[in-house]
């Protein structure tokens, strides 16, 4: 294993609205392991996004605003 990652196994399932169910344990994982941002371009796991106050608040930027937080150094 990379020095990079860690493995993460969800405790617990959200079961949030997806129209991919497939996609829930990435989000799951994202929760569950509190991470900074969940990156993704998938349209199924953006579409979170749309729903005022979810929870839990799940932290989803596309890879585009990924790299600009890195190039701005945490700022998006």
């Amino acid at each position: 294993m990379a020095t990079n990652h860690q493995r993460f196994e969800p405790s617990y399932r959200y079961n949030l609205p997806l129209s991919d169910p497939d996609d829930a344990k990435f989000v799951d994982c994202a929760v569950g392991a509190n991470v900074d941002y969940l990156v993704t371009d998938d349209k199924h796991i953006l579409n979170l996004l749309k729903i005022p106050n979810l929870f839990p608040p799940i932290p989803i930027v596309t890879f585009a605003q990924f790299k600009r937080i890195l190039d701005n150094k945490g700022q998006l």
